[in-house]
C-alpha cells in the first residue's frame, strides 16, 4: 500500500511498514482495510521519527480498552463504539511502527495477544450490562455474555494454528476445516470455498472486520429511538460466541481423546 489515498510512501517504507506476508491475511477485513490506509500515514508521517515506544502505544490500548468498557456499561454508546474504532486504528499502528523502527519484541507480541482479549472479554459484556441498567435485557442475557465472552477470548488461540500438520489434503471436510485456521494463509489461497467461509465468519464475529461497525450503527441507532437493534446485536454475538465455545471445546476433545 505505497499509496494510501493517494499520498505517497516510499516503497521500502511502505513495504516495511505493512508486509506482503501481513496484506496476504489482513487485507481481507474491512475495518482493518479501511482504517489501514491512516494508520500508515500516521506511522511514517507522525510517529517515524518521534521516541514514541509501539509498547506504549500498546499500553495506550489497555487504557482505552477499559474506558471503552466504562462507555458502554454507563450507555455512553456512541462514544464507545467511536473509541473501539479507534482501537482498531492503534491495533494497527503499533505493529507498523515496532515493524519500521526494528522493534519487534516478544513482549509487544504478547501485549497485541492480551489487548485483543481484553477486548473480546470486555466488549459485549460492558455492552450487555449498559442495555441491563437500562431495563433492555434479562439478566440471563448479561450472564451469559460474560461466560461466552470471557470463554471464547481464552479458547480463540486454539483456532489459530492447524493441530496436524500432515492431514489428508484428499479429504474435503479436513481440507474446509483445516482452511478456517488463522494459520493457514496458503491453502486458503488454493481454496475459494474454505477462504470465503473464513472471512466471512472472520469478518463478522473477529476484531478489525465488521463487528466494529456493527456495534457503532446499533449505538446510533439505539439513540434514533430504535433500541431494538442494538439488543439484538448484543444478543446475537453473545449466543453466537457461545456457539463458538462448544464448537472449539469438542473440537479440542475430539482431538485429545484421537492423540
Amino acid at each position: 500500500m505505497p499509496n494510501p489515498w493517494g499520498i505517497l510512501i516510499p516503497k521500502k517504507y511502505a513495504e516495511k511498514i505493512f508486509p506482503k506476508s501481513k496484506r496476504d491475511y489482513a487485507n481481507y477485513f474491512i475495518l482493518h482495510s479501511i482504517l489501514r490506509r491512516v494508520s500508515t500515514l500516521i506511522t511514517f508521517y507522525l510517529l517515524k521519527n518521534t521516541n514514541i515506544k509501539p509498547n506504549a502505544i500498546s499500553f495506550f490500548q489497555f487504557l482505552i480498552t477499559f474506558f471503552i468498557s466504562f462507555c458502554f456499561a454507563n450507555l455512553n454508546f456512541i462514544l464507545g463504539a467511536s473509541l473501539l474504532i479507534f482501537w482498531v486504528l492503534l491495533d494497527n499502528i503499533d505493529g507498523e511502527l515496532a515493524r519500521l523502527k526494528n522493534m519487534e519484541s516478544q513482549l509487544g507480541a504478547s501485549l497485541e495477544r492480551y489487548n485483543s482479549d481484553f477486548m473480546y472479554a470486555l466488549c459485549i459484556p460492558s455492552l450487555s450490562f449498559g442495555l441491563y441498567q437500562a431495563f433492555q435485557i434479562e439478566i440471563e442475557i448479561l450472564f451469559l455474555s460474560f461466560i461466552s465472552c470471557a470463554v471464547y477470548s481464552v479458547l480463540r488461540h486454539f483456532i489459530a494454528t492447524f493441530p496436524n500438520k500432515n492431514f489428508n489434503t484428499n479429504n474435503f471436510l479436513t481440507i474446509l476445516i483445516a482452511t478456517q485456521f488463522k494459520n493457514m494463509v496458503n491453502l486458503r489461497k488454493k481454496n475459494r470455498l474454505g477462504s470465503f467461509i473464513f472471512y466471512t465468519h472472520r469478518n463478522i464475529f473477529s476484531q478489525v472486520g465488521l463487528s466494529e461497525i456493527i456495534i457503532l450503527f446499533g449505538s446510533l441507532m439505539y439513540y434514533m429511538n430504535s433500541q431494538s437493534i442494538l439488543i439484538n446485536i448484543v444478543c446475537f454475538y453473545t449466543f453466537a460466541y457461545l456457539f463458538f465455545d462448544l464448537i472449539i471445546l469438542v473440537g479440542l476433545y475430539y482431538f485429545i481423546n484421537k492423540n
